[in-house]
């Protein structure tokens, strides 16, 4: 301490020292709620893969055989789909009568493209198991359902690459979801 009305001879060196910048309470809380969402997420659609292979196995496996063995023809249903019913959709609320069913098809719609999410997870397990472990007939079960979602999940986090590889699996899933029940309609 100094005290008042001293000199002080000789130089004067001072340093001044920055302390580093906390990050802010903000940052902390989008990264604990996105790793939250993430989590909430990946666990959603672990049960619910799981409950559509086991609960509903014969109609969810011929869904994923034909999406599996047909992919790409399958996408391009699926891309019709996601891309024209709306416009069908939003036509068919113009009169009257078309607004009832314009709402069931939204609900139809909407109610496919949950499905078909769904089913690109089990997609994904059996194009991973057929091309990148060579296994051609493997059932699916629960550990490669897992491992699939935490696979996509994974993938998922790509920015571009993958949500356009996501986004091409939910199309085949979409197409061969609509295809095989209007398989179902026509019997």
């Amino acid at each position: 301490i100094i005290e008042s009305g001293a000199t002080i001879r000789g130089a004067v060196n001072f340093h001044k020292t920055e302390m580093p910048a906390k990050r802010s309470a903000g940052v902390w809380f989008f990264f604990g709620v996105f790793t939250l969402a993430l989590l909430i997420k990946t666990l959603m659609f672990i049960t619910s893969s799981l409950f559509a292979l086991y609960f509903t196995g014969c109609h969810v496996k011929a869904i994923v055989k034909n999406a599996s063995s047909n992919f790409w023809k399958e996408a391009v249903m699926g891309f019709v789909i996601l891309f024209i019913a709306p416009v069908a959709i939003i036509i068919s609320f113009v009169t009257i009568i078309g607004i009832s069913l314009g709402l069931i098809a939204l609900f139809v719609y909407l109610a496919l493209i949950f499905i078909a999410a769904i089913i690109s997870v089990l997609l994904f397990a059996q194009l991973a198991l057929k091309y990148v472990f060579k296994k051609e007939n493997y059932e699916l079960n629960w550990w490669v359902v897992i491992l699939a979602v935490v696979a996509l999940g994974v993938i998922n986090l790509i920015p571009v690459a993958g949500w356009l590889f996501t986004l091409v699996l939910v199309l085949a899933a979409l197409g061969s979801s609509a295809s095989y029940i209007y398989r179902k309609f026509r019997e």
